[in-house]
């Protein structure tokens, strides 16, 4: 997977207390005074013992979030912004917890608290980002992505990144440019190859497609997603045997990849289609090429064409059960649909 972001670990400041902007008359004497100057200093007794309560909270939430322990991490950052609702850092912190728990309106209701307090944290808007695009209002990503941008221009991640919110978005184009600089800046982002190949897929450009998805594999070898890419522009193409290939290492790589499984069967319906296809134009009285593409076309569920190659197969060989049994099988289907 990509680089995950982790927390920001912003610079903790205790906080700065400023008195009244206007001036008071002096007492007239130092004793008058004491009472004035103890309350002072019993408030900022208190907010030091609020300040450093609110950082043993944090560092116990930090303890909670590198265990994954995302529930008692947004407890334990909880308390230290009730110790100290200026904490920054705690906010972003719980914001990054919250988006592992998918919970991404209340991730991004305290990274906006965060940015409020640190408006240039470039971890509170990478987070913030993040939680936009899970809850996929890609505009909203766009713009805070482009904010990244515009602070750290050579961020190979945030160009990345804001390529997939175009992606997801359906903006191929910008996509596409997105992940582009994101190469620049990373030449050896096997991800960045892999995600602009889905795009130039997207956009029906299959041999730039397939360079993508090579030049990923070379930098990451056992990449299950760019072979499954790959598999799908040599499927679209009609190199059934390159397609087969590929989806086969995927399911090798990652059977998690459930749409593999499908692909390859769909591959090699059309490497049969595209063999006795070969063959009947060589023979036209090839039965068995014909039962061969029927089946083929029967369980890709193209049931007219089909019905088509078991009559032709059925005509030539009238004695082969398996043909006449598909050719049943096929127009029973056919009239059940045609009756709905």
């Amino acid at each position: 997977m990509k680089k995950s972001l982790v927390a920001a670990l912003l610079p903790m400041l205790a906080p700065n207390f400023l008195f009244g902007g206007y001036m008071q008359a002096l007492p007239a004497s130092p004793a008058a005074a004491k009472p004035i100057v103890s309350a002072h200093q019993d408030a900022r007794t208190q907010q030091s013992k609020d300040a450093a309560m609110a950082r043993q909270h944090f560092g116990k939430g930090e303890e909670f979030r590198k265990k994954e322990d995302w529930r008692l991490a947004v407890e334990e950052y909880g308390e230290a912004i009730k110790l100290n609702p200026k904490y920054a850092e705690a906010y972003n912190n719980r914001g990054y917890a919250y988006i592992e728990l998918r919970e991404f309106d209340k991730a991004i209701a305290d990274l906006d608290n965060a940015l409020e307090l640190s408006p240039n944290s470039v971890n509170a808007l990478y987070n913030r980002a993040r939680a936009h695009h899970f809850n996929r209002n890609y505009s909203q990503a766009v713009l805070d992505f482009s904010e990244i941008i515009r602070l750290r221009p050579k961020s190979d991640e945030a160009f990345y990144y804001r390529g997939n919110a175009y992606l997801n978005s359906g903006d191929l184009d910008k996509a596409i440019l997105d992940y582009s600089e994101a190469i620049k800046l990373n030449p050896t982002d096997a991800e960045a190859y892999n995600n602009r190949s889905v795009a130039y897929r997207r956009k029906g450009d299959y041999d730039q497609t397939i360079k993508d998805a090579t030049e990923a594999i070379k930098i990451r070898p056992n990449d299950a997603n760019a072979y499954y890419n790959r598999g799908m522009a040599h499927d679209e193409k009609g190199d059934y045997d390159k397609a087969i290939a590929d989806y086969s290492k995927t399911m090798e790589l990652d059977p998690s990849i459930g749409g593999a499984p499908i692909k390859l069967a769909a591959a090699r319906h059309g490497l049969t289609i595209q063999d006795n296809t070969k063959a009947i134009k060589l023979n036209p009285d090839d039965a068995k090429a014909y039962y061969n593409r029927g089946v083929a076309y029967y369980e890709k569920g193209d049931y007219d064409r089909a019905a088509e190659d078991f009559d032709a197969a059925v005509r030539l060989n009238p004695q082969d059960p398996y043909a006449r049994n598909f050719r049943d099988r096929t127009y029973a289907i056919k009239r059940s649909k045609e009756s709905k």
